[in-house]
């Protein structure tokens, strides 16, 4: 999970920038891939793409739960190179660590 904070956190991601975004949705669904979750793209020509993950229910008492966050952040291109995503002790720094792109790659998708 580590690894995949790191990778996340050290794309560049802008608010405007659709390759940005649309790279960390990139990384975001070959994890949920690879774990058997499928996913589905909703392409947008301006912003970065929409994505829906969906686990089918295995027994009648399932519900639905919708997860829903954002993958951009507010720094400009070039910061994920000037703050790499790094720890010190028990905390992670970088850009997008702490927002929605980080509880993504915290691990609340477990």
């Amino acid at each position: 999970m580590v690894a995949l904070l790191a990778d996340l956190v050290n794309i560049d991601s802008g608010s405007y920038d659709k390759c940005g975004v649309d790279a960390v949705g990139d990384r975001l669904r070959a994890w949920l891939e690879a774990a058997g979750i499928s996913c589905e793209t909703f392409p947008n020509d301006v912003f970065g793409d929409c994505m829906a993950a969906r686990i089918p229910g295995s027994g009648s008492g399932n519900r639905p739960i919708v997860l829903m966050g954002h993958r951009d952040t507010v720094f400009p291109d070039g910061t994920a190179a000037q703050r790499p995503f790094r720890i010190d002790g028990d905390q992670a720094f970088g850009p997008g660590v702490a927002w929605s792109i980080g509880e993504y790659r915290l691990g609340r998708l477990r």
